[in-house]
């Protein structure tokens, strides 16, 4: 703004060169000169501590703020999401269930997620179904707790996370050992066969 409510203040020009100590109606008439406003930077320095801005680089500090604010409220408290549905989903509402976990984990939620069995159903390995269904996430993810029974077996719950780093790192290594071990089955195989052929 226009009006200075200091005598004298210590000043930084738009290009960030720091100009030192002036008088009020001097930095009024750079203002005017160059179209430049002043910012207060430091109110509790002697004199107080101010920089001249262009409109453009106040947008441009608004803009870092309001950044930095968005990204300090996604690191902020984690949020659990609850998802329920029944054993049996029609696939097309699975697979709205499973991109709407996707979109939560994304913005590092935790989500609770329960598998009911239908009713006059039997409820037989709801565990290893939901188990079935995190596997359809399409990224990895982490567990706060494990898939386990509830309510007499009648539902299973789990609560997904996302993965730390030394959870990606050792699921890297596990892909690895799996194409390994996967390469190595038929060799096997092919020595048994082998083995009743001789025989």
């Amino acid at each position: 703004g226009r009006k200075i409510p200091h005598r004298h203040i210590q000043v930084i020009s738009d290009m960030g060169e720091y100009l030192g100590t002036m008088h009020r109606s001097d930095v009024i008439r750079i203002m005017d000169e160059k179209g430049l406003k002043l910012v207060l930077l430091s109110e509790h320095k002697d004199p107080p501590l101010y920089k001249m801005m262009s409109g453009k680089q106040i947008h441009e500090e608004q803009l870092k703020l309001r950044e930095k604010q968005k990204s300090k409220a996604a690191t902020g408290p984690v949020q659990v999401k609850e998802l329920t549905f029944s054993h049996g989903i029609a696939a097309h509402d699975l697979t709205t269930k499973v991109k709407q976990m996707e979109s939560w984990l994304e913005k590092n939620n935790h989500i609770r997620v329960t598998l009911r069995a239908r009713r006059g159903q039997p409820a037989d390995n709801l565990e290893t179904a939901l188990e079935e269904v995190v596997q359809q996430v399409g990224m990895t993810v982490g567990f706060v707790s494990k898939p386990k029974a509830i309510r007499d077996g009648q539902a299973a719950t789990c609560v997904l996370r996302l993965p730390s780093a030394k959870e990606l790192s050792q699921k890297g290594k596990s892909n690895v050992s799996d194409v390994q071990s996967a390469n190595s089955k038929p060799s096997q195989d092919k020595m048994v066969e082998d083995a009743d052929a001789a025989e």
